[in-house]
């Protein structure tokens, strides 16, 4: 009997022993046990025919695994049978394989994170989405990534992963912020956008936008009249460019259009595009597709539309000048089907037809310009502001399923001032989303510098992945991330600003000026109040250098306002003014407004100096 009882207890204590080391290897228990002391028993499994952008998302899970904590997965191909999957593989346990069904309704840039025993799938359709699921679970592990130049990698020994399944589909197929901190196209993907904005180069040391942009998908993006039909053709064919007042004008750099209804303009256009198509530069970013799918047949910027009379009957059939463009761009979407053909609702085009539809490979980039100018700190969804654009969206969602919203969410006359519209950032989103937009734009500053820009391109990013994200919590983990021990205080500004807006009853706009808000929230005493929060919130930051430089660029718009303003006497402004002119070079501020001066000059005191001066009232 005393046997038997030694017997069991001895079969009970290796079976702990067993449970143990079950647990500790995360089998049983449902946790894996990642790295243990900066050593880890896991590989990374993607398949021998991995795209570029899978290997690109498993180096970068090496990558941060080993600044976390010391421990280097190797990566290992397999014949998985799956190309768009990333194993986090228990070396010698079985590899096994994940149920695909969940992946139905990913599209191109969802993903599903799960475990199956002591290994964690990444599954996705496209592979951005898995590159998409490992910055994911980065995240949760800690890792945040704040712009281009700031992240936090935490330090850590071990690393213990929850039994999960996670499920992410972004809110829309296309999501691009505006950016110049997104330009940065590794930066970019961290944000699970599509891609980068625009390519750059290098002046003088120091990085600056070049002329070719490069949005994310899109051959050619927008205004592109004269680049798939040649305005050299004036010369010998004046009668493809429109008659404006009684005449044939020639093409000019305030905006002109073509002649839509003329019949040799959609095969020029045809062939135009083909040869544009056929020069384009393949060098695409990893996680780019391989080839363009988008190619824009859009109106260029300003007025200048044909007035000749087969214009004028296809535009008052449909009751808008959109009858004209859809007209053509239709038939030129025919000679591509296998392509999305984006097109222009802009300003004078911007009221959906009576009867023509776009064809199913047709896009329309629906702009929202004229609202913005109304009152971008007011919700869409609500209020007689913006009406028109409700109507003009319902419309346009009755005979499309391709709507690519543009918006804007930058003061383009003062790219460098106070502007409080943060709070209608995820109003406006939620409302393209429940409204079936397939793709949202969002136009900010593409120059180095302006109010808050790496903090906006933060918030509206995260929001076109998720548009239920709170908007509050976002913020206050960007300063605290971005800011360190000032960052309450730069919150702190933030919301008084937007209070003292709200309690103004004042509108912004896209085209506003400082001197609109004197009575309210960029008041004399206001202005003074948020001079008092960044002296704490300099002084709080004052032994790191980094962070000072960081708050005090965040105080160049209220600096900028104080100027504009004329708040103190002549001595102090003078002051002020040298701070804000040497600031403004230390921080490579490109541009006070877009329509001042160019990116392509030099930013020089000077500059400032006379524009700003300019611009000052007293």
């Amino acid at each position: 009997m005393c046997h038997r009882k030694l017997c069991s207890a001895f079969l009970f204590l290796i079976a702990l022993v067993l449970a143990g080391n079950a647990a500790r290897a995360g089998v049983e228990t449902g946790v894996i046990r990642l790295v243990d002391n900066g050593y880890s028993s896991h590989a990374i499994v993607i398949d021998i025919a991995a795209p570029k952008v899978v290997r690109h998302a498993a180096a970068e899970l090496v990558e941060y695994l080993n600044r976390m904590t010391t421990a280097t997965l190797p990566i290992h191909e397999r014949p998985l049978g799956d190309s768009t999957a990333l194993v986090l593989w228990q070396t010698g346990s079985p590899l096994g394989t994940v149920d695909r069904t969940g992946r139905a309704d990913l599209g191109t840039d969802g993903f599903v994170m799960q475990q199956e025993a002591g290994n964690l799938w990444i599954q996705a359709v496209g592979g951005r989405g898995v590159l998409y699921g490992v910055y994911a679970l980065l995240e949760d592990l800690g890792c945040q990534w704040f712009s281009a130049t700031a992240e936090y990698v935490p330090k850590r020994k071990d690393l213990v992963l929850e039994k999960r399944y996670v499920k992410q589909v972004p809110a829309f197929t296309y999501r691009e912020v505006y950016y110049y901190d997104v330009a940065d196209e590794t930066f970019a993907a961290k944000m699970r956008l599509n891609g980068n904005a625009h390519s750059q180069g290098v002046r003088d040391g120091k990085r600056w936008m070049i002329a070719k942009e490069d949005h994310a998908g899109w051959g050619i993006w927008c205004h592109t009249f004269y680049q798939v039909l040649d305005p050299v053709l004036y010369g010998t064919n004046p009668e493809y460019f429109p008659w404006v007042d009684g005449n044939r004008i020639a093409p000019r750099h305030d905006g002109t259009q073509l002649c839509l209804s003329h019949p040799n303009i959609v095969p020029m256009m045809v062939n135009g595009l083909k040869i544009v198509m056929d020069n384009m530069n393949r060098d695409r970013p990893v996680w780019a597709d391989p080839e363009y799918p988008y190619w824009s047949v859009s109106q260029n910027d300003g007025m200048g539309y044909c007035t000749c009379d087969g214009c004028h009957r296809l535009d008052s059939a449909e009751g808008s000048h959109i009858g004209s463009i859809l007209h053509v761009v239709n038939q030129v979407a025919d000679y591509f089907p296998d392509k999305k053909i984006g097109t222009l609702s802009y300003t004078y085009s911007r009221k959906p037809p009576k009867t023509i539809k776009p064809r199913p490979n047709v896009v329309i980039q629906l702009c929202n310009i004229e609202t913005s100018r109304d009152g971008c700190n007011v919700p869409i969804e609500r209020g007689a502001l913006h009406r028109r654009f409700r109507e003009d969206l319902n419309g346009w969602r009755a005979i499309s399923d391709d709507i690519l919203i543009w918006d804007y969410v930058v003061q383009f006359q003062n790219l460098v001032s106070p502007f409080p519209n943060f709070g209608a950032f995820k109003a406006n989103i939620n409302y393209y989303r429940f409204n079936h937009v397939s793709a949202v734009f969002l136009q900010g500053n593409r120059e180095k510098g302006g109010e808050f820009a790496e903090l906006r391109a933060y918030v509206l990013a995260k929001l076109l992945w998720n548009p239920e994200q709170d908007v509050d919590a976002l913020i206050n983990r960007f300063v605290h991330g971005y800011y360190g021990p000032a960052g309450h205080l730069i919150k702190c500004y933030i919301d008084t600003m937007h209070a003292e807006l709200d309690k103004s009853g004042l509108m912004l706009s896209i085209d506003g000026e400082p001197e609109s808000h004197r009575n309210g929230y960029l008041s004399e005493a206001m202005v003074k109040h948020y001079n008092a929060l960044f002296d704490q919130a300099e002084a709080r930051v004052a032994d790191r250098k980094d962070l000072l430089l960081r708050v005090r660029e965040a105080r160049l718009p209220l600096m900028y306002a104080q100027l504009r303003l004329g708040y103190g006497d002549d001595a102090s402004l003078t002051k002020l003014a040298a701070e804000f002119f040497d600031l403004a070079e230390q921080t490579e501020l490109w541009m006070l407004s877009e329509v001042d001066f160019r990116s392509d000059q030099s930013g020089t005191r000077e500059m400032f100096q006379e524009k700003l001066a300019q611009r000052w009232t007293k």
